[in-house]
């Protein structure tokens, strides 16, 4: 089994464990952190593994698009073609398959829309971003916003994509795989600083501290917007990602339905799923494997719900279903240990993603526990088994390419880079995603520290109460008094200032705070920075032009007999012309050689077309540019030509006559005056 490093366990404590020890069981009695409108957790979709396409052999596959993770967060209505209208609403399962908490749809319809058309401004994408809103039931609803209303707007800005796509997805690939995993993780280490002394600073009723205390409601202020600032910071890499991955997935089956390969192939058998997601499935089917062995563990799978049953067992506890206790076998406490390293590594997950209320594995299993009865109710083709069948298809298709293709060399190094950005983009997005997964469970337990403090103070009824709020509106509710816009002085400087600029009468300073020596003088009045810069009609002796007579008033004053036309008529340094010569011959010595090989490449280009098996397509192309020119182009610079010409002549002022040798004559004389020749 394969996968990336996972993050660093939290600290002893952090985690909320049950009182009979299994990681994330809650305690008896303890109120449940599901959200209102969550409903029960869904089985696995789909079938069996081994009867499921590639990238869907996990059962976790919630995406439906190729093998991307199942915590995507990429709206499948941004990447639709949109033209010169906005798109149909429609339903965003994949991001939202059950209706949002009031909290979370209003995050994302803060967030999503300028996240969106940035990225496909920079992107060229096929629509200018995602418009969202939410029906009366909580759906999320999504439609691509319009790119251009020109005709032939998207397919300019497809050429524009492929050209900048490749280039765009090694720098992020690189970003991350040489830092992207340590920055994500400072971040969560930034939020626990931030969150577990406000956690244990108290947040109940009856608690240690005054929980209704401003200065820890506006700490929980602070620490909101931070978790909003540093996700939005790296939901904008995972939206490109993500939107690369899916694109060069279309384009991946796109050229292979082109070339019309043996077999039909399909993007997802020839790029591999990411290690990080095929792990889950590989996990959950040895632990299956391993707790048929043993009884007990099987009786707790038999029927909903199966937390409750594992927990007794866990506990030692014999439950009415027969359950033994875990000193009676070796596989039951090899079964537990097996649960325990796969919630230490996957704990963080919540599906779905986008819905900030639902509770993470550690918090609630019940999802994972689900996924886990179907293999052990289901005994088909195991993942690893699914996994290894698939690198051998991949690596029979790549050979029925390479014998498909053989005179073809140019359409093979075209399937082969995209099968590679789409491999490099699927595993970087699928591996941040899970990193984000861990801001998502930090984020998830401040707004739940916040509402416990609300509840305490008197603000909220209860502390889930605080999903039904907007994010804006939890902010203002922690308060925000008359110091309430600063940063704290013990962390970092949050978004507040920037999103709330000062206005421009008040002032720079606080009373009684000395200005600093390198702030900007005040502004002359226009009047006379002016007249000093009309002083003498010279352009220095504006704001410096004064400051420098006054310094140096011996070279600033007109000696007699030497003014600025005697100044301005010296005869400039003569040019070197021994080194101009050799940088003309330089010049045309590159052009020469540059024309020669443009040449050759034009010579080539035919050769290449019909080794393809493209030349007569490409000469039709190209007859049909030429009338193009000739039948739209050429009227057009016709009439912008001859409007150009009228407008010219219009404003042309008529030239005056030439004098004849006598009147100049005539005229040299009366300037010489009488008496004087001329």
């Amino acid at each position: 089994m394969t996968g990336t490093a996972a993050p660093d366990p939290e600290p002893a404590g952090a985690r909320p464990a049950g009182a009979n020890g299994t990681p994330g069981a809650p305690a008896d009695g303890a109120p449940s952190t599901a959200p209102p409108v969550a409903s029960p957790p869904a089985g696995p979709p789909g079938g069996r593994p081994g009867d499921t396409p590639r990238g869907e052999d996990s059962g976790l596959n919630l995406a439906g698009t190729g093998p991307l993770a199942p915590w995507s967060l990429l709206p499948r209505a941004w990447l639709e073609p949109a033209g010169g209208r906005p798109g149909p609403w429609r339903r965003e399962e994949a991001l939202a398959p059950r209706p949002l908490t009031r909290y979370s749809a209003a995050l994302w319809r803060e967030e999503l829309p300028d996240l969106t058309a940035r990225i496909s401004r920079d992107l060229s994408l096929p629509s200018a971003g995602v418009d969202l809103t939410v029906d009366e039931h909580g759906h999320l609803l999504a439609r691509p916003l319009p790119a251009a209303a020109w005709p032939g707007a998207l397919a300019w800005r497809a050429a524009r994509h492929g050209w900048i796509a490749a280039r765009q997805a090694a720098e992020l690939v690189r970003w991350w795989d040489e830092q992207g995993a340590r920055t994500l993780l400072a971040d969560v280490g930034e939020l626990r600083l931030r969150v577990i002394p406000l956690e244990r600073a108290g947040g109940t009723p009856g608690g240690p501290g005054r929980s209704g205390e401003p200065g820890r409601l506006q700490e929980w202020r602070r620490t909101l917007e931070r978790c909003r600032d540093i996700w939005r910071a790296h939901l904008d890499r995972l939206l490109r990602l993500e939107a690369l991955a899916t694109l060069s997935l279309w384009q991946l089956d796109a050229l292979l339905q082109a070339f019309q390969l043996p077999g039909a192939p399909r993007a997802g058998d020839l790029v591999p799923v990411p290690a990080v997601v095929a792990e889950m499935g590989q996990r959950l089917w040895h632990m299956a494997a391993r707790g048929r062995e043993a009884g007990a563990v099987a009786a707790v799978f038999r029927e909903p719900p199966y937390h409750p049953r594992l927990s007794r067992l866990a506990q030692g506890v014999p439950g009415p279903d027969g359950g033994a206790s875990p000193q009676h076998g070796g596989p039951v406490a090899a079964f537990l240990e097996l649960w325990g390293q796969f919630i230490e590594r996957y704990g963080y997950v919540a599906l779905p993603a986008a819905e900030l209320a639902e509770p993470t594995w550690a918090e609630d299993p019940e999802p994972a526990l689900a996924w886990l009865a179907r293999f052990f109710q289901d005994r088909g083709l195991s993942p690893i088994a699914a996994e290894i069948n698939a690198q051998r298809r991949q690596q029979q298709l790549e050979e029925v390419i390479r014998q498909h293709l053989a005179r073809r060399p140019l359409d093979r190094g075209r399937i082969e880079e995209t099968r590679r950005l789409a491999e490099a983009t699927t595993r970087v997005a699928a591996e941040m995603g899970y990193h984000m997964l861990v801001l998502r469970s930090w984020w998830r337990r401040a707004v739940l520290g916040a509402g416990r403090n609300l509840a305490a103070a008197g603000r909220l009824e209860v502390p889930a109460a605080v999903w039904q709020l907007a994010p804006r509106e939890l902010e203002a509710l922690l308060g925000r008094g008359p110091g309430g816009g600063q940063a704290s002085s013990h962390g970092p400087a949050t978004a507040t200032a920037g999103r709330h600029p000062e206005r421009p009468g008040a002032p720079s300073g606080t009373p009684g705070q000395v200005r600093p020596a390198a702030a900007a003088p005040a502004a002359r009045p226009e009047g006379e920075e002016g007249a000093a810069a009309r002083a003498g009609d010279h352009p220095g002796k504006g704001r410096g032009g004064a400051r420098r007579e006054h310094e140096h008033p011996d070279e600033s004053r007109e000696r007699p007999g030497r003014g600025h036309d005697q100044r301005r008529s010296e005869p400039a340094a003569p040019p070197d012309e021994e080194r101009l010569e050799r940088a003309r011959q330089r010049a045309h010595r590159f052009f020469r050689y540059a024309g020669m090989a443009y040449f050759a490449l034009l010579a080539l280009i035919p050769l290449i077309m019909a080794r393809q098996g493209l030349l007569w397509w490409g000469l039709r192309e190209m007859a049909l540019l030429v009338v193009e020119i000739v039948v739209v182009l050429a009227p057009l610079t016709a009439v912008a030509g001859a409007v150009y010409l009228l407008a010219r002549g219009r404003g042309r002022k008529p030239r005056p006559r030439a004098r004849t040798r006598d009147e100049r004559a005539a005229g040299a004389g009366e300037a010489a005056g009488p008496g004087q020749p001329g």
